[in-house]
């Protein structure tokens, strides 16, 4: 951002050029608004003299708890841009929400002397996700019941109580037991996702071997998947050290991610586990590759979405999913306060990588 002075004009005229849709305001250091184009007086319902020299508190919805905001300022006043789906309140009290961008004005001495804000209108979408997750949750929690009866139907008829099964019927019963355990493995992940985006989960984090961590899930995703074409590798050194996380969740995150590589794959998934140092501070770095055909640019930016599926005319013959296992981990690494993201190449396949401080 420029450090010369900026005028009021200077802020109209910059926001003219967004567009009559985009809702722009500019504040003093302190968050009291000195600009506020009609675009948020439309939205808000405030007359502009009723914003101007208030801060942004007096659209507060009370949707978002403390740490939201104090993060956001953390962000601004150490110069750098804040990005974020905020809900807020008009004065008539009907809420809206609003895709925003903040960004500071640095003055001379290199530190934040106005805050500059370009909001997008994005209630409707907001909404629709909300139907999408009532609807999904309530299809998952129906089926619950069913596939109880089906899970142990299946078990019964594999362990011949009904009667003794001949080779060919063993093996369909057996491809249905896997299609069941998809499906239950979806309703799970559509469950726990409920809960951690609710606030309903905590994690119960105790120190876990990683090396058997992964070992106990490969061994699982061998035997429910039945994809023994697939060579699954693990390189993880006998030293690692143990790591503070929830053992229930890490083991749902490695789940989806080996899940995932596993549709993609075309003859291997390798698992790598290492110790890295950035700023002063230990992480143990978990990778899964696969040497699929990769993650198109375009699909990389909203990769961890709800509902958002990778490549999915690309997928394996096993490619199920509703689009929301990425996002499941996605907030399973944030409740432990790591970092998740991916690098792919069509070339070399997708690489997730987690890291998770010691």
């Amino acid at each position: 951002m420029t450090k010369e002075p900026l005028s009021l004009e200077d802020y109209k005229a910059f926001f003219e050029m967004l567009g009559k849709d985009v809702i722009s305001s500019a504040t003093n250091v302190k968050g009291e608004i000195i600009y506020a184009n009609d675009k948020f007086v439309e939205v808000s319902k405030y007359r502009r003299e009723e914003l101007l020299g208030k801060t942004h508190r007096i659209i507060k919805s009370e949707f978002h708890p403390p740490e939201f905001y104090a993060e956001m300022w953390r962000t601004i006043a150490a110069g750098k841009v804040w990005r974020g789906e905020v809900k807020n309140k008009a004065k008539d009290g009907t809420y809206y929400w609003v895709d925003t961008s903040i960004a500071p004005i640095l003055g001379a001495n290199g530190k934040p002397e106005k805050y500059v804000s370009v909001r997008f209108l994005i209630t409707d979408r907001k909404y629709l996700d909300q139907l999408k997750d009532h609807i999904i949750t309530t299809i998952s929690h129906e089926l619950r019941t069913p596939l109880a009866i089906m899970t142990g139907a299946v078990s019964n008829l594999k362990d011949g109580i009904v009667e003794p099964l001949g080779k060919n019927q063993m093996k369909l019963v057996k491809m249905a037991g896997r299609a069941v355990d998809q499906l239950k493995f979806i309703v799970n992940n559509i469950t726990d996702l409920s809960n951690l985006e609710s606030g309903f989960t905590q994690p119960n984090c105790q120190p876990v071997n990683m090396g058997y961590l992964i070992s106990e899930q490969l061994e699982n995703i061998r035997v429910a998947t039945g994809q023994g074409h697939i060579a699954l590798k693990v390189d993880c050194p006998k030293d690692i050290p143990s790591v503070s996380v929830d053992p229930e969740l890490f083991a749902k995150l490695l789940k989806n991610l080996l899940s995932n590589a596993l549709c993609f794959a075309k003859k291997q998934v390798m698992v790598r586990v290492k110790v890295e140092q950035r700023g002063g501070e230990n992480f143990v770095h978990c990778s899964v590759w696969d040497d699929g055909a990769g993650i198109a640019k375009a699909d990389k930016e909203h990769l961890f979405e709800k509902f958002v599926q990778a490549n999915p005319s690309k997928g394996g013959a096993g490619y199920k999913g509703l689009g929301i296992g990425l996002c499941l981990c996605k907030q399973i690494v944030c409740l432990h306060q790591g970092n998740i993201w991916a690098e792919s190449d069509a070339s070399r396949g997708t690489t997730f990588h987690v890291q998770i401080p010691i």
